[in-house]
């Protein structure tokens, strides 16, 4: 990870942005304007910090990102809890429309959108083109719906981004499987910002009533723990605030972890 910004909290080794939403999009635009490619904004909740405390790969994705938004009720409770300054949730649709409102009213930029159906990427583009006009969606890509993609799958998905030229890479694929995919192709992208692309599908007004009923209760679950596999399964949904509260009291001041849970 490169540290550019001192607001940077050590939560579980992770370095969660502790700065306000103005700061984290100002960040971002630099990030951009930078015009270097490969790098990587995450989200940081308690689903995704529990998640990556049992999967390698996703954990090394949380610690390569440039910048971690605390995305998640549950952070801000261990903050308050253990006396840690982050004081202020940056949800990511706050942070997408934020920074698209910035970017498109100061000349706009390239946005490329990865993931998610067809149907719902047209509703996306026609919705930013309505109200971002400087905002060019410059292409978007349904990823084959499989587990795991094969290196063909990759290469193509690559070769699609880089042809178009965006500034800003989305990546919707649901946590962890779009943290693991931009890290493990983060070197082979030629875009200067690359994001997951949580939340993006409140811009075309498609959230479903377990969503609306998670963002009422502020608890900070992701609501993909409810639609997700579990229920699939027909197992109970997983608790993740419960995990991720009870694995905080043995943390210390500086975000170590002093036992295990």
């Amino acid at each position: 990870m490169a540290i550019l910004s001192k607001d940077v909290t050590n939560i579980f080794g992770y370095q969660v942005s502790n700065g306000s939403i103005k700061k984290n999009i100002a960040l971002a635009r630099k990030l951009i304007a930078l015009k270097r490619y490969g790098h990587f904004l995450a989200c940081a909740n308690p689903h995704s910090l529990v998640v990556a405390s049992r999967d390698e790969v996703f954990s090394k994705a949380l610690q390569a990102a440039d910048l971690l938004i605390p995305d998640g009720e549950g952070i801000l409770l261990a903050g308050r809890a253990l006396n840690l300054p982050i004081r202020q949730r940056v949800t990511g649709s706050d942070f997408f429309r934020g920074l698209t409102v910035e970017l498109s009213q100061e000349g706009g930029a390239r946005y490329f959108f990865l993931g998610s159906t067809e149907h719902v990427l047209r509703r996306i583009t026609r919705r930013i083109a309505r109200e971002f006009p400087n905002i060019e969606v410059c292409g978007t890509m349904t990823p084959p719906f499989k587990p795991e993609f094969s290196e063909d799958d990759n290469r193509e998905m690559v070769a699609a981004v880089n042809a178009a030229q965006p500034d800003v890479l989305w990546v919707g694929m649901t946590a962890p499987k779009q943290e693991k995919w931009i890290y493990k192709n983060l070197d082979k992208l030629q875009v200067p910002l690359i994001a997951d692309w949580r939340s993006i599908r409140l811009l075309c007004r498609d959230k479903g009533k377990i969503s609306r009923i998670l963002a009422k209760l502020r608890t900070g679950m992701a609501a993909e723990v409810f639609k997700g596999a579990a229920p699939a399964l027909g197992e109970k949904p997983k608790i993740y605030s419960d995990i991720f509260l009870l694995d905080c009291q043995g943390m210390d001041k500086k975000g170590h972890i002093g036992r295990k849970v």
